[in-house]
This record gives structure tokens, C-alpha cells and sequence, in this order.
């Protein structure tokens, strides 16, 4: 199950469409910033965070087949500022204001409990901080969960303002993903 679930996370068309090194530019990746990749999966953003931009990384997932997978890669790779963290639920063992970035990469829509997920979103990243939403175009694509499962751009706007956030940039990437930046007031 897990060689299969890695296979799909890091598809060279889906790796290829996120762009993860430019895509974590975009987010405001920089040296030194303390950056949680909420449902982190095969560590595809939270790896180069780490690796090539020297931030202090908290992957979290829900996924213990994941978690190995990250835990692997943390050692393989010897990265010291690499934390692999276990989710559950809507609430996670993470401190208040924590974070200077937090992404939350193609999950948002397999979350029940959105605005409570939201909420410890907000709970995590600093004020002045930066949250980044990337989820799958609410149209047909190449690739992708069913349409009646993805979650529009203004659907995230709606709930993601319901909290201390505002819109900072708006992007698509490729004709699959889009992604919303908003920084926390």
C-alpha cells in the first residue's frame, strides 16, 4: 500500500504540475522560518523545504504508512530540522503561534471537520504568518479526486476568512491545482 500511495503523491505529471521547489518560492519559503506542511504525505514540499531552503520543517500526517516514509527520509537524508509529526483529528500536538508558513497541499478536501481544522490552522501560524492552500481546480482535469469532491477557490476564501486570514496572492498551477496565499492578521 505504501509504495503505491508514494507512487501517486510523486506521479512525474502531478510532481511536475506543483512545482514544489518554485511552488515553496511562491509560498515564501526562506532560510531559518519555521514551516509545518500539514498532511505532508511522501514529504514532497516538506523534503525541499528542508533540503534546499534550510527551513525548520514539521511534516504532520495522519498516515502511518507516511510517517515511516518521512521518518526514512529524515534519516537517509540526515536531516537534523526535519520533525515528523502525527495528526489526528483537528488537533495537533503543535504549539501556539508556531509557525512562520504553513502549507496544506491538495488535503483540504478530505477534511469533515473543516472549520475546526481551520481553526488550528489559525491556532499555529504567527501573526504576520503565511498560510498556503493548494487544491485541485473544481473543473475536469487530468488528474484528481472525482469533481463532487473538490472544493472551489472561493469555498476556501469563505472558510479560510472565517479566521484571523486574508488573501495575499492567488495562483494556478499547470491546468490542475490552484493555490491561495493568505497571511495572518
Amino acid at each position: 500500500m505504501q509504495a503505491h500511495k508514494i507512487k501517486k503523491l510523486e506521479n512525474e505529471e502531478r510532481v511536475k504540475a506543483l512545482n514544489p521547489v518554485e511552488t515553496l518560492k511562491r509560498m515564501g519559503i526562506k532560510e531559518g522560518i519555521k514551516y509545518c506542511d500539514m498532511g505532508a504525505g511522501s514529504g514532497l514540499f516538506a523534503i525541499p523545504a528542508a533540503e534546499i531552503y534550510g527551513a525548520e520543517v514539521s511534516a504532520v500526517d495522519v498516515a502511518e504508512n507516511m510517517l515511516a516514509h518521512l521518518e526514512k527520509l529524515k534519516v537517509d537524508k540526515s536531516l537534523t530540522s526535519f520533525h515528523v509529526i502525527k495528526g489526528q483529528g483537528t488537533v495537533y500536538p503543535l504549539d501556539d503561534n508556531a509557525f512562520d508558513l504553513v502549507s496544506v497541499i491538495t488535503v483540504m478536501h478530505e477534511i469533515p471537520e473543516l472549520d475546526s481544522f481551520i481553526s488550528e490552522l489559525s491556532r499555529i501560524t504567527k501573526t504576520g504568518g503565511t498560510l498556503c492552500v493548494i487544491e485541485f481546480i473544481k473543473k475536469e482535469t487530468p488528474m484528481g479526486p472525482p469533481m463532487a469532491h473538490r472544493i472551489s477557490a472561493d469555498f476556501v476564501r469563505e472558510h479560510v476568512s472565517k479566521e484571523s486570514f486574508v488573501e495575499d496572492d492567488y495562483f494556478e498551477l499547470s491546468q490542475t491545482f490552484y493555490g491561495i496565499v493568505f497571511k495572518k492578521v
